[in-house]
């Protein structure tokens, strides 16, 4: 952990952050709790969802740029929700079926 990088964070942020809370909040960003970051970003702060988030966004971004190799998760990546999607449609679909085969039969 670089002193420069924490430093220069705290100056840009809107509402300034203690020094143990940030260290507390690379910790989780480190590890791949981006959700805890944003709490313990806003219960220091006062911050709201919106603004805690941009924040720990910011941040995250500057230590990826300067500390690559700390971090144990990957960058989080967006997914989609065709897969679910897909499921509930070939469900719904053998629902259909099925329906019409005890119709049928009877």
């Amino acid at each position: 952990m670089t002193d420069a990088v924490p430093i220069a964070c705290i100056q840009a942020m809107e509402r300034p952050i203690s020094a143990s809370a940030l260290a507390q909040v690379q910790t989780a960003v480190f590890n791949g709790e981006k959700i805890a970051a944003i709490k313990m970003y806003r219960d220091d702060t006062g911050a709201s969802l919106s603004d805690a988030k941009d924040a720990v966004d910011r941040l995250e971004a500057e230590w990826r740029a300067a500390s690559p190799e700390e971090f144990k998760a990957p960058p989080a990546k967006r997914r989609g929700c065709g897969g679910v999607c897909l499921i509930l449609f070939v469900l719904a679909l053998f629902g259909v079926v099925l329906a019409f085969f005890l119709v049928r039969r009877h």
